[in-house]
């Protein structure tokens, strides 16, 4: 072995080395890093107090659980509001109760899960995006930079402690805004890594031996396999998210960017010259769109099995009585009706009603439901006017449903009302022609209202990316105190019991007073919560200024073409990045727009936390969107400094080599070979003819 060789070995030997001792030492501390989540999640505190108290909310939810009483509802209360909310959260309580598994451990495992299956996500969409096939081979650059092994864990530790697993509204609280953050990490890593699957990647030579084959056929098994097992738990992710809220619907922007690359995917992999037969790359395009629609197949059924329980047990297929259904629909027209009382805050005003009960007969027959409906306002707190603002008008129609006892099940509900959209629809009452709703269940507003409504969304995004008024309080505050205080609606006897059914349906203990030691073993846990939070508030500005940077850098490297030209694997990066940003940003968009048309005013402190509540599902997507910006100017150090060190030294060489100094002329006198006599060029022989063939002379 030549001693170039035993250099070349020993070198590659000590970087794998390296790379190994990375990789176990990384490897340990995020180990480390998830048993200290795991001790930090089973001994915060829970919201008791919240989860017995919270009528339409918390409460419900915890109600919703008992999966028997919720299907067959007794009460006039059950009736009306069994299908006000979607039951994804309650399902999750649910099936932990049936495992066994208490409510903190299903949480964090979810959280441990989901920060997981995020960073794989965007770690196989990086590394695929360096397998892509180009005609031309980089001749500058650093072609497939890969990032350092500690930056993937680092990744996920950032994501494993986001504060909104420990905070205050979205953490601790036994609500399904709790699960929003862990869902949306699951369906962003496996959406990712599901569209890498279908990127365009090298091939290796055809091979004729056995061995060869071998290997090849299990690696083709495995890769297909994996997109199988994708495909099909992105889509009962999918189901599960959209019946956790009725307003899922923001995030489809980043399913449809999602189906949009895999269909870009699979077209050039199809139409890439591989020397693979025509009949196998159309197979292999074909089964590529089979697994690519996977996703969908399995959602729908999702969705058609979850309306199939509601069909079976209450008589109709709808998944929300506010967001769906004749009740949705009665609130719909009721925004489109023209009125001058119509205001921001307003969107369905009293004389609407009254000119919707003159028209309809039907509604005509239930004169309770019109006096209820303008006497008691919402909750019985008022007028209407002053009290059932915005989309708290649906909640009326229930509440006042349920208070008046109108209707036996949920089937004649909404046959009543579907005569009374059947009345309106035939008056042809004039309708409002200004405004703009991004939402059937949202009222319109002019574009003078939207922009009223700025303070809002500056709230709504300091709360996303800068943390602001994320917080936790004292464990007392949380304790399930059976003491009713100032609301008479209630009794300390029907508080305990609500506590002991928190309890029951968590499969933990909830301390229901203030002096129980469980409260004071909570305050240690509680102070370092509180340090997380504070930590991530602190370095925010940078990470969001360092997203900044890069989203301009990525631009900046895809318009300038001699820039691009020098390494396509970064500038495949910069637009991935750009991909994320816009898929993303987005979905962040929507939903910011639909938090800001319920919470205006912004001045009202319950607005500040409806703010920060609506929008903790898109924490997540910031944080992802935020390593993948710190990976692109990694890399963008990277190779901006192969670059300059390439060119120092291509420039130090040329002048070292004209340097009189060290590169002097030296003249070589070459022995002259002796000159050989030329020999004389023969006559060319005649050209043989076939028969039958015709000679033709050259010209």
């Amino acid at each position: 072995m030549r001693l170039d060789d035993i250099s070349r070995l020993r070198a590659t030997l000590l970087k794998w080395a390296w790379w190994l001792l990375q990789a176990v030492v990384c490897t340990w501390l995020s180990w480390k890093a998830v048993l200290v989540r795991w001790d930090f999640g089973q001994h915060l505190p829970l919201d008791g107090y919240r989860s017995t108290r919270g009528l339409f909310d918390d409460w419900l939810l915890i109600q919703y659980a008992q999966l028997d009483r919720h299907f067959h509802p007794v009460s006039a209360w059950d009736k009306a509001f069994a299908l006000a909310k979607t039951m994804s959260f309650p399902y999750f309580l649910n099936a932990a109760r049936e495992q066994g598994i208490p409510y903190r451990t299903a949480f964090t495992a979810l959280y441990v899960i989901g920060a997981f299956l995020a960073t794989f996500g965007l770690w196989r969409l990086w590394r695929r995006l360096t397998a892509i096939p180009s005609r031309k081979a980089d001749e500058r650059g650093v072609r497939g930079w890969r990032p350092p092994v500690w930056f993937w864990h680092l990744a996920f530790v950032f994501l494993l402690f986001s504060p909104t697993g420990v905070e205050d509204v979205s953490g601790i609280r036994i609500y399904r805004e709790s699960l929003l953050p862990p869902i949306v990490m699951l369906l962003a890593g496996l959406t990712m890594a599901f569209v890498a699957g279908f990127l365009p990647r090298a091939r290796a030579p055809y091979d004729r031996r056995w061995w060869v084959l071998s290997w090849r056929l299990c690696q083709w098994m495995g890769r297909w396999g994996l997109q199988i097992v994708l495909a099909l738990a992105l889509g009962g992710v999918w189901a599960f998210f959209w019946f956790i809220k009725e307003s899922s619907v923001w995030l489809a922007p980043m399913a449809g960017a999602a189906l949009l690359a895999s269909a870009i995917g699979i077209l050039c992999t199809a139409f890439h010259r591989d020397g693979r037969h025509i009949v196998v790359r159309l197979v292999a395009m074909v089964a590529a769109v089979a697994i690519a629609v996977t996703p969908l197949y399995v959602f729908d059924q999702g969705d058609k099995a979850y309306r199939q329980v509601n069909m079976d047990n209450y008589g109709v297929s709808i998944a929300s009585s506010r967001t769906e259904g004749e009740i949705a629909g009665f609130f719909q027209r009721l925004y489109n009706i023209r009125s001058k009382d119509r205001t921001i805050k307003q969107w369905a005003p009293w004389s609407v009603i009254e000119r919707v009960y003159q028209i309809s007969p039907t509604l005509q027959s239930e004169p309770a439901l019109m006096w209820y409906m303008g006497a008691e306002g919402f909750l019985g707190s008022g007028s209407w006017d002053g009290t059932a603002t915005k989309d708290m008008g649906v909640w009326s129609v229930h509440w006042d449903i349920a208070s008046l006892r109108l209707f036996r099940n949920q089937k004649e509900t909404q046959k009543f009302f579907h005569k009374v959209n059947q009345e309106i629809d035939a008056a042809h009452l004039p309708q409002q022609t200004e405004g703009f709703t991004p939402s059937a269940s949202l009222g319109p507003l002019t574009w003078d209202q939207i922009w009223s409504l700025n303070p809002s969304f500056q709230t709504s995004a300091n709360s996303v990316l800068y943390w602001y008024g994320y917080n936790i309080n004292d464990p007392v505050k949380y304790v399930c105190s059976t003491n009713p205080g100032d609301d008479a609606s209630v009794t300390r006897h029907k508080l305990a019991k609500r506590c002991e059914t928190v309890a029951k349906t968590i499969g933990e203990k909830v301390p229901t007073s203030t002096k129980d030691p469980m409260v004071k073993a909570q305050r240690p846990y509680v102070a370092r919560a509180r340090g997380i939070i504070h930590d991530y508030q602190r370095y925010a500005p940078v990470l969001v200024n360092a997203g900044i940077v890069a989203l301009g850098l990525a631009l900046l490297l895809a318009l300038a073409w001699p820039l691009r030209r020098t390494s396509r694997d970064w500038n495949r990066r910069g637009m991935a990045l750009w991909g994320l940003f816009l898929s993303f940003g987005t979905c962040a968009c929507a939903l910011i727009l639909a938090t800001a048309w319920i919470t205006y005013p912004t001045s009202d402190e319950l607005m500040h936390l409806h703010s920060k509540l609506y929008t903790v599902g898109i924490t997540p997507l910031v944080q992802i969107l935020e390593v993948a910006a710190c990976l692109f100017l990694l890399q963008s150090i990277a190779q901006t400094t192969k670059l300059i060190w390439r060119g120092y030294t291509a420039r130090l060489t040329v002048r070292l080599a004209e340097s009189p100094i060290w590169c002097q002329p030296v003249t070589i006198d070459w022995p002259v070979p002796p000159a050989q006599p030329r020999e004389r060029a023969g006559h060319p022989k005649p050209r043989k003819v076939r028969k039958g063939r015709r000679h033709h002379p050259k010209r």
